[in-house]
């Protein structure tokens, strides 16, 4: 298709704009995406072609959330792109997917009335760059920042209630699911092995034979199969409660302790009851004594 557009009073040809496809996603959890970003990305070049858009370059695509200001690089590169004259428009899926906070909604409209952008189009919204078309923009970004926010209001009572009524809030703890009638936490069908996993660590097991253990018993986390990486960190969670009340030998060995960790009360670094070092400085009479 020729995009090319004559204009009919002077008879001279001018320029398609350049729209850039920016896709983001709300949540930040990656499973969430995996279908919502490719989902907007076809709706979008769907309208592309029903309205003979030039789309340039690949889509961006936002693994960010647009609730905070400054938390999306590729957006803010994008605005710097089109500054630079690389891209002329925007085509997003809504207008929230570019803004749902104040600072960042005013730039948008900002390079919309400096003309620096010079269109936006949505497959859900009808945008007019005009007076009214602006207003109406401006009202939809500050809709979608009230949403937003009171979406965490929302979800902060229900904690707020859950703890008063002594029921557990948030995603349940490894090894255990919630119970849908009484709400709290009971043990699950990887609880057993788990727990033996954290035995095998206090007779001396190291961390990949843990691991293996876990791997062929199918002990999985709630969204994925466990791995190295992550028994690793729940080896690091369980250090620092645990880290005060086992045998260094034990700690040095197999759960990763550095050396400088397990000295001797004698030495000049202490380990604290909350698992921090302490430096302890020589008493003048050390001091004399010498080594």
């Amino acid at each position: 298709m020729n995009r090319a557009l004559i204009n009919a009073s002077s008879g001279i040809v001018q320029k398609p704009l350049r729209y850039v496809l920016y896709v983001c996603e709300s949540s930040e959890d990656a499973e969430a995406q995996a279908k919502s970003l490719p989902d907007q990305i076809a709706d979008c070049k769907e309208y592309a072609n029903s309205h003979g858009l030039l789309l340039v370059d690949e889509p961006i695509q936002e693994s960010k959330s647009a609730k905070k200001s400054g938390n999306r690089p590729l957006f803010s590169q994008m605005l710097k792109d089109i500054e630079k004259g690389k891209y002329d428009a925007i085509l997003a899926w809504h207008p929230e997917r570019l803004s749902r906070n104040s600072l960042e909604a005013g730039m948008v409209v900002d390079m919309v009335d400096n003309g620096i952008i010079k269109d936006l189009r949505f497959p859900t919204f009808e945008f007019h760059n005009d007076s009214s078309g602006k207003l109406t923009l401006n009202m939809l970004f500050a809709l979608s920042k009230q949403y937003s926010e009171h979406l965490s209001e929302i979800v902060q009572r229900g904690v707020d209630s859950n703890l008063e009524q002594g029921k557990s809030g948030g995603m349940p703890k490894w090894g255990y699911i919630r119970d849908d009638v009484s709400g709290y936490y009971k043990p699950d069908k990887n609880f057993k092995m788990i727990q033996k996993g954290w035995q095998m660590i206090l007779n001396g097991a190291s961390q990949m034979e843990v691991y293996r253990y876990w791997k062929m018993n199918n002990v999985e986390r709630p969204t994925k199969t466990i791995t190295p990486k992550q028994t690793r960190q729940e080896l690091r969670r369980l250090r620092k409660h645990c880290e005060p009340h086992l045998p260094r030998s034990i700690l040095l060995r197999n759960l990763g302790t550095r050396p400088q960790l397990c000295r001797s009360a004698s030495s000049n670094t202490k380990l604290q009851a909350n698992g921090n070092r302490r430096r302890i400085r020589p008493s003048p009479e050390d001091v004399q004594k010498g080594p």
